[in-house]
């Protein structure tokens, strides 16, 4: 029997080795990269094998590392990464700038780019890296993150206008992260600018955009005769509510094929209220203003507009984010959160969330302390919504010492 040269075999087996050596506990990806080094046929397919998933790089010598790598074979390598995450916290020396955008310009078929930019990146890195983002035509998925804060008299964000405003790609899939201003009264009253607002910023993209997530301090209006409709849009997701104001005029203007509303992305973090803190009239929304008093705006907004979504296939948030809302549109499947506060006033909230909403899908999740009590849950065959439930699921997350699961569920299901 005559021996079968490995560099022979067909694309597919060599594929198939290659899964099984990279499965391998033992030291998998880096016995590719040695094989990698055998020869010019089993280099091509060990390096098509390491860049066939995502790259992820979280430091600066890793990311330049990668680059020289990346562009010693340019007319191979560059075509063959789909998917790309970038961390680059601090990116100062004018070389590294350049070996990044000139990877990053090169990569022909990347589908899916994640880069997030620190506070001490060099100017040119805030300018330069978003121009190279910018000039790509294969990305479908881009997600953007700006890791600082800005001072309230700060007009420009050259990151997002660069890299949204300018984009070659028919991106379908975009989560940006604005970052936020400092501390203090004037960060709690963000005025309008037209550069953080995202409506604005991905205004090429009304043709292709799917999802939308923004993170970040922003503040969004309509303008009338100036607005931007996303009739592909079926997912928003916005900040939480003690980060931005629930504004849903403009989204609602926008996105009129909405399907899925969520508040709370992943850059957010919920806030805890006192177990006596009045959450329905105290000014929890952006420090600014009340739940009561959004709930009003966005309900006069629907009825002045004579229009809102028909109804939407899910909602995910907290119970106040949901109840400033002001939506009465049936929504199938709800997820909320309870974020504290006194709990007869999150209970009215919540009846008249699911009371407008009727979801057939419920998830509850709260957490369980002694002083603030359960929320009466199970519905009785009074409450209305209770009529179209089908399926409903409570989290707890338990941070008492003892936790005495029969009470649990006698509260929960007590009227």
């Amino acid at each position: 029997m005559s021996d079968i040269a490995l560099t022979n075999l067909h694309p597919d087996i060599l594929c198939t080795v290659m899964e099984f050596v990279a499965n391998d506990e033992d030291g998998g990806i880096s016995t590719i990269s040695i094989i990698s080094r055998t020869c010019k046929r089993m280099r091509f397919e060990g390096t098509k094998y390491l860049l066939s998933g995502i790259v992820e790089l979280s430091s600066i010598k890793r990311v330049c590392s990668f680059c020289q790598f990346m562009l010693a074979d340019k007319s191979t390598r560059l075509p063959l990464l789909k998917g790309l995450v970038l961390i680059l916290y601090s990116i100062e020396e004018e070389e590294h700038v350049r070996l990044v955008c000139e990877t990053v310009r090169g990569l022909s078929n990347l589908y899916e780019l994640d880069v997030t930019l620190g506070a001490t990146s060099s100017p040119s890195a805030l300018r330069e890296i978003p121009a190279a983002i910018a000039s790509l035509t294969s990305l479908g998925a881009l997600t953007l993150a700006v890791l600082c804060r800005f001072t309230s008299t700060d007009t420009s964000d050259p990151v997002f206008v660069t890299a949204l405003k300018n984009t070659r790609a028919p991106l379908m899939s975009l989560s940006i992260n604005l970052g936020t201003y400092t501390k203090g009264a004037e960060a709690d009253r963000v005025r309008y600018n037209r550069k953080r607002d995202p409506i604005f910023l991905c205004s090429r993209l009304r043709s292709t955009l799917e999802r939308l997530e923004v993170s970040g301090r922003f503040t969004l209006i309509v303008r009338p005769g100036r607005t931007y409709e996303y009739p592909r849009l079926h997912q928003v997701i916005l900040p939480l509510y003690h980060i931005c104001r629930p504004y849903l005029k403009p989204i609602i203007v926008s996105a009129p094929q909405l399907r899925d509303l969520q508040f709370g992305g992943r850059y957010n973090t919920h806030m805890r209220h006192r177990h006596d803190e009045d959450i329905l009239r105290g000014r929890v929304i952006n420090s600014s203003s009340t739940p009561q008093e959004w709930r009003t705006v966005n309900q006069r907004d629907q009825e002045a507009m004579g229009k809102s979504w028909s109804m939407l296939d899910a909602f995910k948030g907290a119970i106040i984010g949901a109840y400033a809302t002001g939506l009465a549109c049936p929504v199938t499947r709800v997820h909320l959160l309870s974020t504290g506060g006194r709990r007869t006033l999150e209970l009215t909230m919540l009846s008249i969330v699911l009371s407008d909403w009727r979801p057939s899908f419920l998830r509850l999740a709260t957490k369980v302390y002694r002083a603030r009590g359960y929320i009466p849950l199970v519905p009785s065959t009074s409450s209305g919504w209770a009529e179209s439930l089908e399926t409903l699921e409570i989290r707890l997350n338990i941070v008492d010492d003892r936790f005495d699961y029969a009470e649990c569920f006698v509260s929960l299901s007590s009227p």
